[in-house]
């Protein structure tokens, strides 16, 4: 691996990578060509030729780049997985280590240090680069050590508090940095928590500015219910049905069936707590039966349907103007109507339960008898009405004196 010269003596290129006194700039190159320097930061350095090739498999030579640190001299003392970070716009890869190195460096201690292209095919080591020492250390603290989550996805913050330039980053897979993976100074690390789909528990964490931040999340959620059915009268009614679950655990209740199966109460909730239904009068002529999903469970509502009979079952009057009833029977809360109304029958009536259909006829002077078919309860309820029976003619006229 080529190494890019980093004069550390040029005052202007100095000011910018020594972006804080807590962590260190390590500027790499061949020590002869560049002088130690303090408090250093960054890694800077040429990628490995062999940055973008690939392997007859397909893939990559260079997977990663690793950062080892040595006591000048001495013994290797810590490492950073650097990743594969792309080089900047004029081809050298910078990275702030500060918060990567497996051991924090000591103050007043003297370094050197090698990066080396790692991939498939083993890996190849840098020359050493010019030495580098911490004189100072950072004061960087986050406001707490660590937060419990729920089973569900989450997401959360922690401010930090720094005096220098600081990185943040995730151990775990299911935590996510969204926000500040980066900074200088006080600021905010955001992070995102994936649903925990396991029937155990999770400890993750990050590592803010050289500080642990422990996330710990419960066991996904285990919801039952009090009962997986429930039947309610023809004519309609109310129930409930009781959810058990831990307290983080939210649940939502909803009716696959509406309009005629509402939920009425607690349509969602964390912990225990009920869920109450109503269900309308079936009017129809067969059973029914509809589903409520409370927190992933199926819960079903049976109702038979309404009967109704009419009595009389048909109407059979004389000529003579007449007012009657129909009479219904059913059970209580089912509704009805009538309906069949004409200019010589009037016919009024509707109620939920049992009760009576009235009927007013006029008198029937035609010549002819009269029939119509009303609707009574859903029941077709004909209606005859005869006519005045004409007199017959005289026999045997004469005039007498």
């Amino acid at each position: 691996m080529r190494l890019a010269h980093f004069n550390c003596v040029d005052s202007r290129r100095l000011r910018v990578a020594i972006a804080a006194l807590s962590t260190m700039v390590l500027c790499l190159a061949a020590p002869a060509s560049a002088q130690s320097i303090v408090d250093a930061q960054r890694v800077e350095f040429a990628p490995s030729p062999d940055h973008n090739a690939t392997n007859s498999d397909g893939s990559a030579v260079v997977q990663s780049y690793a950062l080892s640190v040595s006591v000048s001299g001495g013994a290797a003392y810590a490492t950073a997985d650097l990743g594969k970070p792309a080089p900047d716009t004029d081809g050298l890869i910078r990275v702030n280590f500060s918060g990567l190195l497996s051991a924090p460096l000591q103050v007043g201690v003297t370094y050197t240090a090698t990066v080396a292209a790692v991939g498939p095919g083993g890996s190849a080591p840098s020359t050493v680069s010019n030495t580098f020492a911490l004189t100072t250390t950072c004061a960087s603290t986050i406001t707490s050590s660590g937060n419990t989550v729920g089973p569900g996805a989450a997401t959360g913050t922690v401010p930090v508090t720094a005096t220098c330039a600081w990185t943040a980053l995730s151990n775990d897979a299911w935590l996510t940095l969204t926000s500040g993976a980066s900074g200088t100074g006080n600021g905010t690390v955001a992070y995102s928590v994936a649903a925990n789909t396991l029937t155990t528990a999770r400890i993750g964490s990050l590592t803010i500015a050289g500080n642990t931040f422990t996330v710990t999340q419960s066991a996904a959620c285990s919801i039952t219910i009090g009962s997986t059915s429930q039947s309610v009268a023809a004519g309609g009614g109310t129930g409930s049905v009781a959810v058990t679950t831990a307290s983080s655990c939210p649940w939502t209740a909803v009716s696959n069936n509406t309009p005629w199966l509402t939920v009425t109460s607690g349509a969602s909730g964390s912990g225990n707590g009920t869920v109450g239904f109503s269900a309308t009068a079936n009017t129809g002529s067969a059973l029914r039966s509809g589903t409520l999903t409370i927190g992933g469970n199926t819960f079903t509502v049976n109702q038979v349907a309404c009967g109704y009979t009419v009595s009389p079952a048909s109407l059979s009057l004389p000529y003579a103007a007449a007012t009657g009833q129909i009479t219904v029977t059913t059970t209580a809360g089912c509704p009805w109507t009538s309906s069949g109304s004409v200019s010589w029958l009037t016919l009024t009536g509707a109620a939920t339960g049992s009760g009576s259909a009235t009927y007013t006829v006029t008198a029937n002077l035609t010549a002819a008898a009269r029939q119509v078919t009303v609707t009574v309860a859903g029941k077709q309820v004909p209606v005859s009405q005869a006519n005045a029976t004409p007199p017959r003619p005289p026999t045997a006229l004469r005039i007498i004196k």
